[in-house]
């Protein structure tokens, strides 16, 4: 039983070291992973609820690996919320349940995205602010999952820069 033990421990260890040698220091309480980045950017700071906007999404990959991400479109490709001082928070871009397989051109196909070594990718995600965001101000971000080398390796989440947005009542 001993030994049994002893070979899980190593085979984590070999693993963690692995993942640590491929991504590099892996920091903070989002798992960022140095040399790929994801920042976001708005060309307004002020929005009212039930307003749309246009963040731009930037995966900037200075690694020496290629990352990539699946898609089903025509869904967001990242993840977006806003946050306050008080811990409220909301997420912003739709869910599954907003795209249902049956309505026009809902039913999507399946794609991924590739970032090669030094390259960046970026794209304008367009959010509604929905009308239940309470007027304030916010700290918005962005969260997406990634993989490098292909499927064997494991996934990684990247949490954005966040942005300072004012949202007005109507």
């Amino acid at each position: 039983m001993k030994k049994k033990s002893s070979l899980s421990i190593y085979v984590i260890s070999i693993l963690c070291a692995i993942a640590q040698d491929m991504y590099g220091e892996i920091v903070g309480a989002e798992n960022q992973v140095p040399r790929v980045e994801l920042t976001i950017a708005l060309t307004n700071r002020t929005v009212e609820v039930g307003s749309t906007i246009s963040v731009l999404c930037e995966v900037q990959n200075r690694s020496t690996n290629e990352v990539f991400w699946s898609i089903t479109t025509p869904k967001p490709e990242f993840t977006i919320f806003l946050t306050n001082s008080l811990a409220k928070g909301y997420k912003v871009t739709p869910d599954d349940s907003d795209f249902p397989v049956g309505k026009i051109g809902a039913a999507g196909r399946m794609m991924s995205k590739h970032v090669s070594p030094g390259e960046t990718y970026r794209l304008w995600e367009l959010v509604k602010i929905p009308k239940t965001v309470e007027p304030g101000d916010y700290d918005l971000f962005a969260l997406r999952y990634f993989q490098m080398n292909g499927k064997y390796q494991p996934k990684f989440k990247l949490k954005s820069n966040s942005v300072k947005l004012h949202v007005k009542g109507s």
